[in-house]
């Protein structure tokens, strides 16, 4: 059965949990705490948001001949 394009779009929640606790975790000196189900939410919808974003400037920028290959899906650090 095909899914809903809305939650194809989604990312995964248990990798945005896990991201978003270790990455709390490692700032915050109190070790265990409880990550809300909205602000989970927000997490990956913030996350999603940014990834489009990248990849309309990538597209930008193969737009106006920065040098990339069309064929190119990668982003690396060596190309900006």
């Amino acid at each position: 059965m095909a899914k809903a394009s809305a939650d194809v779009e989604e990312l995964p929640k248990a990798i945005v949990r896990r991201v978003v606790k270790d990455k709390l975790s490692n700032s915050s000196e109190e070790g265990q705490f409880t990550l809300h189900k909205d602000a989970l939410l927000a997490f990956s919808e913030s996350a999603r948001i940014f990834i489009h974003y990248l990849s309309a400037t990538n597209g930008l920028a193969r737009g106006y001949g920065y040098g990339y290959e069309i064929s190119q899906k990668t982003f690396r650090k060596e190309n900006y």
